[in-house]
């Protein structure tokens, strides 16, 4: 179960929208996996069995993210608008699970500026990455390496968050499908891009680290305000994928009535749908 467990995280981890921290947390793993990152990173009790648990995870974690990544890369350049509709689904209906999920939202309303302040943010930020992601912009290697390596710093570092995806924030960043077609090259032995996935890898374990660590306190401690933050993160990277077509050197128009695929997108719907009843709520 634990190999099947990492396999379903690394589909959700590629695709933006779903976390591999919400699986965990549906299929009742969420807990093991923190108590045993922190078991094996503050050398605690335990520590072997910690290391047999996420190898097993690991391992299948990395064969359900090679297989997303050649499914994903596959069907974008030729429908990039079903994907961004499922894209949307997915998004959409994950909201709706963590305003559900979480009755404390609904009492501290007063929050809502940190929802506000997140999507203005995130607008921003991918007003900026839709110019700073274009080639024809960026031909300094370091200032590029630089981006790459601060999104994989964010991207890890809500990668365990239950609700929100690291797929979403490169979504944000505006190099999501670079990432997913850099990827398909070195798993097909084109190692052209080799270095900036070394330096954006560098950027994901950092970030992953630093996420370990604080994800329990910040649970804990101030886990509506994350709630709310995370909810704004999401509902601005709608923009994010409306404008999604036209970045990663894909040049298509932005999603809109005319392109947009309601059958993708209630596709999202039920597979969002099924998760939820899997978990029995």
């Amino acid at each position: 179960m634990i190999y099947i467990t990492g396999l379903l995280m690394a589909i959700a981890d590629s695709v933006p929208g779903i976390s591999g921290g919400t699986i965990a947390l549906i299929l009742n793993e969420f807990d093991n996996l923190i108590e045993a990152l922190n078991n094996v990173l503050s050398g605690k009790k335990n520590k072997e069995k910690s290391i047999k648990y996420l190898l097993k995870l690991v391992i299948g974690w990395f064969v359900g993210f090679i297989l997303s990544v050649f499914f994903i890369t596959n069907i974008i350049q030729n429908h990039i608008y079903q994907i961004s509709s499922l894209f949307i689904a997915l998004i959409i209906f994950s909201i709706y699970l963590i305003i559900k999920q979480e009755e404390g939202l609904i009492q501290k309303w007063h929050n809502i500026y940190l929802t506000i302040f997140a999507m203005i943010i995130v607008v921003i930020i991918a007003k900026v990455s839709l110019k700073l992601v274009d080639v024809t912009i960026i031909n300094n290697n370091f200032i590029m390496g630089g981006y790459y390596f601060i999104s994989g710093i964010l991207a890890a570092g809500v990668m365990l968050l239950p609700g929100m995806s690291g797929s979403t924030i490169l979504l944000i960043m505006g190099i999501y499908f670079n990432i997913m077609m850099y990827l398909k090259e070195i798993f097909t032995f084109n190692f052209s891009h080799l270095g900036i996935i070394i330096i954006f890898g560098v950027g994901v374990i950092i970030g992953f680290l630093i996420a370990t660590k604080l994800l329990a306190k910040l649970l804990v401690n101030h886990k509506i305000k994350l709630l709310y933050i995370i909810i704004g993160l999401m509902i601005g990277s709608l923009y994010a994928i409306i404008i999604g077509p036209v970045t990663g050197g894909l040049r298509n128009s932005y999603l809109n009535l005319n392109n947009f695929s309601i059958i993708a997108f209630i596709c999202g719907l039920i597979i969002m749908y099924s998760l939820n009843k899997i978990k029995g709520e």
